[in-house]
Formats: C-alpha cells, structure tokens, sequence
C-alpha cells in the first residue's frame, strides 16, 4: 500500500502512522512548459523562448478508519496545510515541494470512517531529498538532475570575501561583511546571516546549476565552502 509522507518543519510524518491511507495512486501531472513565442520578420520561423515551467496540482483522496474521527482528522489538517514537503513511499529518495494545499469537504457516514480529497499545488519539478543536504563545494560536485537552484553557505574572516564557479562562465559572487558564516539561496535571491538580509553586502548575481560537475575557487578571507543543490527533476 502506498503511503503518503508530510515533512513539517523539517520532521516526518507518515500519515498512516495516524490510520490514514491513500484511497488511490495518484496521476502526478507533467508539469506544462512556458514558451513565449515571437514572430520576427525575415527570419524562416518563430523564436521560442523558454520561460521555465507551471506549478502542478496534485490530487489525493485520503480515507480514514478508527477511533476518535474529529479530533484526529483536526491534527492531520494542521500537518497537511503546513506542510513543506510530500513523499510517496514507492518513491522515497523523492520529494515534491509543497507551495500551499487545500483540503476539501469530509465526507463521513458513521463517526468512524472519513473520506475526504486534498490538492497539493507543488513546484513543477521532482526533488531527490538527498540534495537538500550541505555537501563541501570546494572540491569538484555533481548535480545529477535538470537543474539545481543552491544555497551556499559560505565560512569567512570578516571583511570582503569572494568566490568563482570555474566551469559556469567564471561567475563571480562577493560578500563584504563581518558576519563569518553567510548563506546565500540562490532560489529565494536572499543573502543573509543569523537572519540579518546582508543583499547590500553581496556583488555577484544568483546562479542556476546545470546537470554536470562543478567547481568552486575561493578567494580572499573565505576559507571554506559549502552548497545545497536542491537538484530538480522533470
């Protein structure tokens, strides 16, 4: 039987643990390509720029039987409206990043037994949950899967400190601060350090990941490297 996974706040929780099954697999959408179309005079067909990828909507009917109906239906909403992350067990080194869900009506006849849909509107690529973990960057990474939106996290001497991508066109990215340990998340376009938004103190501009090895030079007062690639999957 399929089982369905939350991460909440960084902690798992398998609702059939709490008596809830997956009434159905679910159809995962393919998530729907943007392309901007452009007709351009003189040239023998259109130019197509890419534009990324649409949200998907993933639909599941969630059934519950046991004791204490209203109560445990009540904690298992709260978990699901707050979730981050979902996970199929047939599909366990997978993630889907939850953007927000919805929780349809329960139906129920008798005060054991509930029924009831949610919709989980999630970013369009798959994530493989391994790459949700620091690894050192220093030394040459791979990104395995479509491409990776990182967060850096960067270990300094206070003062101006830079690093280079060697392999992605040498981008360069500087911070000049105090703060000895910076993060910088390349998907939320944030610098910052012990929640101080440190964007004034950063020159560089945020990066995308393309499948393949990467390599980082550090430079100035920056003695050590390290990145989260958070690789995504079509």
């Amino acid at each position: 039987m399929q089982k369905l996974i939350l991460e909440v706040n960084d902690k798992l929780i398998d609702l059939s643990n709490m008596g809830f099954c997956i009434k159905e697999r679910p159809s995962i959408p393919t998530p729907e390509r943007v392309v901007e179309t452009i007709d351009i005079p003189g040239r023998d067909g259109d130019l197509h720029i890419e534009k990324g990828y649409k949200d998907i909507d993933i639909n599941i009917n969630l059934n519950y039987m046991g004791d204490n109906l209203q109560n445990v239906i009540r904690k298992v909403k709260g978990y699901l409206l707050d979730c981050d992350k979902i996970i199929f067990s047939d599909d366990p080194e997978f993630c889907y990043l939850v953007n927000f869900t919805k929780v349809g009506n329960i139906e129920n006849e008798v005060d054991f037994y509930g029924d009831f849909e949610v919709t989980f509107n999630c970013r369009p690529l798959n994530y493989k949950l391994s790459s949700f973990k620091y690894v050192p960057a220093l030394n040459p990474f791979i990104v395995d899967g479509y491409k990776s939106v990182p967060v850096f996290k960067i270990t300094k001497s206070p003062g101006e400190a830079y690093f280079v991508l060697d392999n992605d066109n040498d981008t360069k990215i500087e911070v000049n601060t105090n703060a000895t340990v910076v993060y910088i998340d390349c998907d939320s376009m944030t610098c910052y350090s012990d929640g101080i938004n440190l964007l004034d103190k950063m020159i560089g501009d945020f990066i995308e990941l393309g499948k393949g090895v990467h390599k980082i030079t550090a430079y100035g007062g920056l003695s050590n490297v390290e990145v989260m690639t958070r690789e995504g999957w079509r």
